[in-house]
């Protein structure tokens, strides 16, 4: 079974240790419903500041993947998720070798270039915006490989509730938009594998009140900028939330009820 990812992008690649039950225990839903874990950590489990933006949805056909991003999938494509979790796959929107915007499927959970198998090593599903340029694990991806990731919201979870109650962030006026992303893809028995993280940013006015980071929402506008040079807005558009069931906590359930 593919080993659960997480939000690395603070953890000095040094220090990797082994949680203690409580300690897991404590961290976010997201860490107890997936059976196989990877644990990583600072100094002790009390610095850690809980896994972000780890679940997203999106509706994605062909008709809005052609207005919203201008690229054409022949066919009937569809793909739909409400409850997307790290290591599962989904569509991405990336450069390929002659610049051109392409679609591919994409494991969430990144790997990094020099690792030797797809178990070796963390799988980071996020990247902080603020180190991202310098940060070895991702600097190459940054200046080469950037994508977006298109989806209808996400889901937070507020860590000063008890049990912690998951929030369903998304735009009003715009039911389908973007993340900012980086990409990577490795070679492993002759099968090519793509993988992404999301780029988070200390969160804005509209998600404070549930957690302090958040993941880059584009604007349409932005993504030709964000591709092609690696720019990004000064803010994000503002995010409309609502309160949403537990059952979101696990990724077994995926209905469109969870963000009613």
């Amino acid at each position: 079974m593919a080993p659960l990812v997480y939000d690395l992008s603070l953890i000095s690649l040094s220090n990797k240790h082994e949680f203690d039950k409580d300690a897991e225990n404590r961290l976010h839903p997201l860490l107890t419903s997936c059976p196989y874990h990877e644990y990583w950590k600072v100094d002790s489990p009390l610095s850690w500041r809980g896994v972000l933006c780890g679940r997203f949805t999106l509706d994605l056909t062909s008709d809005t993947l052609a207005q919203v991003f201008g690229i054409i999938k022949p066919g009937d494509f569809k793909f739909e998720s409400y409850n997307i979790a790290p290591s599962q796959s989904v569509p991405v929107i990336h450069f390929d070798n002659q610049r051109e915007k392409e679609l591919s499927m994409m494991q969430w959970g990144f790997i990094a270039t020099w690792a030797k198998n797809v178990k070796d090593g963390p799988r980071p599903i996020n990247a902080r915006l603020e180190t991202i340029s310098e940060n070895a694990f991702f600097k190459g991806a940054f200046q080469r490989r950037r994508c977006l990731i298109p989806a209808s919201g996400f889901y937070e979870w507020d860590q000063k509730t008890t049990p912690k109650q998951p929030y369903y962030f998304y735009q009003k006026n715009e039911p389908l938009f973007a993340f900012a992303g980086i990409w990577n893809y490795f070679d492993e028995e002759a099968e090519n594998i793509l993988s992404f993280t999301l780029i988070t940013k200390a969160a804005e006015a509209s998600v404070t009140p549930v957690h302090n980071r958040m993941p880059f929402v584009l604007n349409k506008d932005d993504y030709p900028s964000w591709l092609n040079e690696g720019n990004l807005p000064d803010r994000c558009p503002p995010l409309a939330s609502r309160p949403v069931s537990l059952e979101v906590n696990s990724p077994k359930n995926n209905t469109v009820s969870l963000i009613q």
